[in-house]
């Protein structure tokens, strides 16, 4: 009878359970909808338009290397397709291309969301493993929902780690090729949007050949050495092969990118340490604890419970104190659950983290947690990304850790400990859905909220869209100049920060090689109209109460005697926040 009424307590518990399991999978759902609407249709910002304009250059006949002389030009490659077919369907006007960007990367998110729950789920915690398909459904590196560089990076990333681990562990000799086949290709991916990650190859080559795997070596490799000579012959077909590669000086001269690589590392190191302090002393603080609370020695110890529940507290104070920082300043957090995961498993007794019984010597464990690692330090080290931004890319690592430790924590923890795990999750599910949903990206990187005013744009690639004030202001402007001040025979040069304007122009038109969003008018441009004199602009306009760096550029030599020797500065056309100088006579 006592044995009965136990199993009829325990089946009561479990329909408890599955209820509050379901119920929190359909308002993460819910929210998940919520915000990824409205990563399609609010707001849009400097970094977006650049990525967008490569993408239509490209798809409008600029030759990379030649014409093109953007530093992330070879990620266009993979998205100008997209841009080619929506402008094959809808016109050459691009309007509304940006949303049909927008809501791509949506749909390639989200599959890989659920391709990542179908991995994750095979360790055996299946709730934490869709916890962690939501966590990277709503999480994007840099608040940018198109198919960019940055964007195309992190699911290229994703995708192959998918792939290369199902080749490490199939059996089937056929599946095994094509699975490296198809990872080939996405490290390819991946090395477009920064070739520095050209070092994971190495790294795989390495998995493949430990495992002995051979087979699948040489299928990897031949993908990736055929797909770069694919590439090269495509170069060459579409241009002067010697000329791009003589260009490469000119592309590598970008003056934003341009820094000391130790000042660069100096600052990364810094920007590491700020992140991590705390952090660090917590993992101190409750290490030191241990004997106390962990007398028993147990393979799931107390201090880990705690250390979990100081940590989340930590990451919801760090949230709410973000009054008036970057909107990206919340990223710390991915290199927290980093380092806590890290600690976790290297704290346990069980010295094999990872008991994946089909991975012999932990080669899964070494491709999730390397791969993200290489990739990160890769980024760090060659791009201007600061550290705040680039620990992002650590996110897959923190996905795979996590139902690692929820099922030791949750498969013999104490209630307390299981208690203070799911206060930990909670935070961090609130913290990603609050800057999905509730933090905007605006032009200049500041911290805006949903809460700010938004107008929508009725014309152009931004149609459907809705900005906030300023932005819609600027943006309104730069469509009154383009249908008023813009002829077939003019060559446009836009100095300011609302590049959207660029895929209005078709490729004749553009009078720049270089539409990064960041001031670029050096000798980089000079150099550029000396090898296409048919470039040079006949229309400059300039956006002088936006951002100050752009009207200061206009001072600046050499740019400046440029602008002297061919505009009419005496008599510009003024409208708003804009002006417009026009060609001398």
């Amino acid at each position: 009878m006592h044995t009965q009424q136990t199993d009829n307590h325990q089946m009561m518990d479990k329909k408890k359970t599955d209820v509050l399991w379901i119920v929190l999978f359909a308002g993460l759902l819910l929210l998940t909808l919520a915000g990824g609407l409205k990563s399609i249709f609010i707001s849009a910002d400097i970094d977006e338009s650049y990525a967008l304009t490569m993408g239509v250059r490209l798809a409008r006949g600029d030759r990379l290397f030649l014409e093109m002389w953007e530093p992330h030009q070879l990620s266009a490659v993979l998205y100008s397709p997209l841009i080619c077919l929506y402008l094959f369907i809808v016109g050459d006007t691009a309007e509304g291309l940006l949303v049909f960007m927008r809501i791509i990367g949506v749909l390639i998110q989200s599959a890989l969301g659920l391709c990542l729950y179908r991995r994750l789920s095979k360790n055996g915690a299946k709730k934490t493993a869709l916890l962690a398909a939501f966590f990277y459904v709503n999480f994007t590196p840099k608040h940018i929902q198109s198919p960019e560089f940055t964007s195309l990076f992190y699911w290229g990333m994703t995708a192959f780690l998918l792939l290369f681990e199902a080749c490490l562990n199939e059996k089937n000799e056929s599946r095994k090729r094509i699975l490296a086949v198809c990872a080939g290709l996405f490290m390819c991916v991946m090395v477009l949007c920064y070739p520095a990650s050209v070092i994971i190859f190495l790294l795989c080559i390495c998995l493949l050949l430990k495992q002995k795997n051979r087979s699948g070596a040489l299928f990897f490799g031949s993908t990736c050495v055929v797909t770069g000579l694919w590439f090269l012959i495509r170069m060459i077909a579409k241009g002067s092969f010697l000329q791009a590669l003589s260009n490469l000086p000119n592309v590598l001269s970008d003056v934003s990118h341009k820094q000391s690589v130790l000042l660069l590392w100096k600052e990364h190191l810094t920007g590491s340490i700020s992140m991590l302090w705390v952090s660090i002393a917590l993992m101190v603080l409750v290490f030191c604890a241990r004997p106390v609370l962990d007398r028993k020695k147990e393979k799931t110890p107390l201090f880990w419970g705690i250390y979990l529940a100081l940590q989340g507290i930590w990451m919801l104070v760090q949230f709410h104190s973000l009054t008036d920082k970057a909107y990206y300043d919340y990223l710390p957090v991915i290199l927290q659950l980093f380092a806590a995961a890290l600690f976790y498993v290297a704290s346990a007794n069980d010295r094999r983290p990872v008991s994946d019984e089909k991975t012999p010597d932990g080669q899964s464990y070494l491709l999730w947690i390397g791969v993200p690692c290489i990739s990160t330090l890769c980024i760090l080290g060659l791009s201007n990304l600061p550290a705040a931004y680039s620990v992002g890319f650590l996110l897959p690592a923190v996905l795979y850790l996590m139902p690692v430790v929820a099922k030791k924590c949750f498969g013999k923890a104490a209630r307390l400990q299981a208690l203070l795990a799911i206060f930990f999750l909670l935070i961090l599910t609130v913290q990603i859905f609050a800057v999905r949903i509730g933090l905007v990206r605006f032009s200049g990187n500041q911290r805006r909220t949903i809460m700010e005013d938004f107008y929508k744009v009725n014309h152009g690639p931004l149609a459907g869209i809705r900005l906030g004030a300023e932005d819609w202001k600027h943006h309104d402007e730069m469509l009154h100049c383009y249908v008023e001040d813009c002829h077939s025979e003019d060559v446009w040069l836009y100095v300011g920060a609302d590049f959207f304007i660029y895929p209005l122009l078709s490729h004749e038109q553009v009078g720049t090689g270089n539409t990064i969003s960041t001031p670029a008018f050096s000798e980089q441009l000079l150099s550029y109209y000396e090898q296409f004199p048919e470039r040079v602009p006949t229309v400059m306009v300039v956006e002088h109460d936006y951002v100050h760096d752009y009207s200061d550029c206009l001072g600046q030599e050499p740019f400046a005697s440029f602008v002297k020797a061919h505009f009419d500065l005496a008599n510009p056309t003024e409208k708003g926040s804009v002006s417009v100088y026009r060609k001398k006579p």
